[in-house]
């Protein structure tokens, strides 16, 4: 069906996009976004419970 429709393979066409992505950017045709935007910093803290309740009678 792609022969008949004469559609290049899948692997060609991600090659092309690649290359014309690879292009735009290089030329300054793609919109910039600033590192705030997309980027943001996620605070975790690690809580560690204790419990002055337990005995363990079986250490290896």
């Amino acid at each position: 069906m792609l022969k008949r429709m004469k559609i290049p393979p899948l692997k060609q066409r991600r090659k092309a996009n690649r290359l014309i992505f690879f292009y735009k950017v290089v030329e300054g045709l793609v919109p910039t976004l600033s590192s705030q935007d997309f980027l943001t910093q996620v605070r975790q803290s690690r809580v560690t419970k204790t419990y002055s309740d337990f005995k363990a009678e079986n250490i290896v």
